[in-house]
């Protein structure tokens, strides 16, 4: 069982000059392609209690994801609206009940038999959302989980006076898995060694586009590289969610490095070759 946490939304993807909506949401779609991989996740989100909210619900359930922590909000569910420019996704958000998690809602009983959390950043931009990401990552140090995280740095939701919180959650992370820009706005021209020994995390993975991907380990202590695998592209909105998703699921069957970096990396290029993030 594997717990992800933070905003089920849905994509207003722009096709033939109309927008049609996906479900989507960064942790939302690392817990569906974590279930199409074999892994049991949970999901602690927040919908409306509108059409949209329903829609979502519903979608998370056909994926076999247990649905019993996602609160149905008073707030309007989060919608994004996305344009595709060469099938790279610009995003619009419009943020309601994806931050409407408070840290008493959640019981620490949802950490039994539990073998990791997954986070991402957005859920670190405001409270009471914020406080109860802190909550679970408390709970999960104490239970000894596994931590995964995959910053969504967004330029129109995110600020350097956030920054604060984004390296203080970084104190609970085993697994970082970060694209490119990401790693350089967090570190700048730090080295993943560096970094990995100065948050003592375990494992980095960094994306590059069309340049593959890259690895470090603490206890291999080597760089590894991977490329892409060559696909028909047709949007690439939750392939970083993909890759994140085939990294963990490798590290839970104990593969090697080797391995889970090229099986996310596989996982990462198939979740491209159709429209919408959960795809």
């Amino acid at each position: 069982m594997y717990i992800s946490f933070g905003e089920l939304l849905v994509d207003m993807i722009k096709k033939d000059g109309k927008f049609h909506p996906y479900p989507g949401g960064a942790p939302a779609n690392f817990s569906v392609a974590l279930a199409r991989l074999g892994i049991k996740p949970k999901l602690i989100a927040s919908v409306g209690k509108d059409s949209f909210g329903d829609m979502l619900i519903e979608t998370i359930k056909k994926e076999n994801i247990n649905v019993n922590h996602i609160k149905r909000s008073d707030k309007k569910t989060t919608l994004v609206f996305i344009e595709l420019k060469n099938a790279v996704p610009e995003f619009v958000f419009h943020r309601s009940a994806d931050v409407d998690i408070k840290k008493e809602e959640i019981s620490e009983n949802i950490f039994i038999d539990v073998e990791g959390f997954h986070f991402g950043s957005l859920s670190l931009t405001e409270n009471p959302v914020r406080e109860a990401l802190f909550h679970c990552l408390e709970i999960a140090k104490t239970y000894g989980i596994l931590v995964s995280f995959s910053p969504n740095i967004r330029n129109d939701l995110w600020s350097k006076s956030l920054d604060e919180h984004l390296y203080e959650a970084l104190k609970y992370v085993d697994v970082l898995i970060a694209s490119e820009n990401e790693f350089e706005y967090m570190f700048g021209n730090e080295t993943m060694k560096n970094v990995s020994k100065k948050y003592n995390i375990k494992k980095i993975a960094v994306t590059r586009g069309k340049n593959g991907c890259i690895l470090f380990s603490r206890t291999n202590r080597k760089i590894i590289q991977h490329p892409i695998f060559s696909v028909d592209v047709a949007d690439t909105t939750g392939a970083g969610d993909a890759f994140a998703a085939g990294f963990v699921y490798s590290l839970l069957k104990n593969k090697n490095d080797e391995e889970s970096i090229r099986f996310a990396s596989a996982v990462a290029a198939l979740s491209t070759t159709k429209n919408g993030a959960m795809s």
